[in-house]
């Protein structure tokens, strides 16, 4: 069976929360993800998977500079 890729992305998210990008149909993969900082100072970003209320962090406290 062919995979359907997809594309999604978020602007301006707001510090302190987590936005859910996409959710998962089936059996996807994750092929790639970029973090942007458009301030001037140093921020820290993470990024997770959460299955059955459990979170599976794939990048947790990556600075990302100004």
């Amino acid at each position: 069976m062919a995979q359907d890729f997809e594309s999604t992305f978020q602007a301006d998210i707001t510090s302190g929360s987590f936005t859910t990008l996409l959710t998962s149909d089936s059996d996807d993969a994750i092929i790639g993800f970029r973090f942007a900082n458009k301030n001037s100072g140093s921020c820290t970003v993470d990024a997770k998977i959460t299955r059955s209320s459990v979170d599976y962090y794939l990048i947790k406290n990556a600075p990302v500079p100004g």
